[in-house]
């Protein structure tokens, strides 16, 4: 694996987890 397709992938990872961190505050309201 490529250092761009490892950058790539743990910058998914974090979109990923920011994602399930709106969607857990905005169920929480």
């Amino acid at each position: 694996m490529s250092m761009f397709q490892k950058r790539l992938g743990t910058a998914g990872d974090q979109l990923a987890k920011l994602l399930d961190a709106a969607t857990a505050t905005t169920e929480q309201r």
